[in-house]
């Protein structure tokens, strides 16, 4: 069985777009913001899920807990799928396998979709036909780019991430005081379940004053100030 936890906020309800396989946002400009704000270690991070990468590439800077939120289930089985492989592959034989051939990962997902609860994998697709870099050929750019020692040192921590299917605003509880650091990816463009963008009040809310926070944010909100080029911020108030 894998070791993540799951927990459905709102088993009815699952967003029907704007779901990737992979990220659609550029790895390298990440990766370094990672390394400089994330990299001295978080006790808690909170992490939009996307396809998955993001979390992955946090979760061995992590030193207790990480929640992993999406409102769309076909991207949580997709993240689900590349933690068991990283799990029972490893770091080298896994990246290998997450930018081959399409047909040998879909070779070897099929079986594992057992271990996901039913609702996630059910959602799992043929992503030769999803569109653009959001689809296999997204998968493999990405994980053509990551480091093979954070994926080795990944796999002693994947244990702690607590996947939730909800909001991250609606439904993401806090720890006493805040998440430590935050990424948010590009929430602040989307619609919840209410059909209202998230506000950005409440996701500042969710953090430490002088936590970072990963992501498309609001850059003129003044509890906020941006850290560098590359779309990171911190809380100041």
């Amino acid at each position: 069985m894998p070791s993540f936890n799951y927990i459905d906020k709102h088993p009815q309800w699952t967003k029907t777009g704007d779901w990737y396989t992979s990220t659609n946002e550029l790895v390298p400009q990440n990766l370094k913001v990672i390394d400089q704000y994330i990299a001295p270690g978080k006790d808690h991070i909170a992490s939009i899920c996307s396809g998955g990468d993001f979390p992955i590439m946090m979760i061995h800077l992590t030193k207790q807990s990480m929640h992993v939120v999406d409102h769309a289930k076909k991207s949580m089985v997709w993240a689900m799928l590349k933690v068991i492989l990283l799990e029972q592959l490893g770091a080298e034989r896994c990246r290998k396998l997450l930018t081959g051939p399409w047909e040998d990962f879909d070779a070897a997902a099929k079986p594992l979709l057992t271990l996901l609860p039913g609702d996630i994998a059910s959602c799992y697709y043929n992503a030769t036909t999803s569109y653009s870099d959001k689809g296999w050929s997204g998968i493999v750019s990405v994980w053509e780019q990551l480091n093979l020692n954070d994926l080795a040192a990944a796999v002693h921590h994947l244990h702690k991430i607590t996947f939730i299917h909800g909001d991250f605003n609606l439904d993401l509880v806090p720890p006493e005081g805040g998440f430590d650091a935050a990424y948010v990816s590009n929430m602040c463009g989307h619609q919840n379940r209410d059909r209202v963008m998230p506000d950005m009040e409440d996701t500042i809310n969710k953090v430490k004053i002088g936590a970072p926070l990963l992501g498309a944010c609001c850059s003129n909100n003044p509890r906020i100030k941006s850290l560098c080029p590359y779309l990171a911020y911190v809380r100041v108030t």
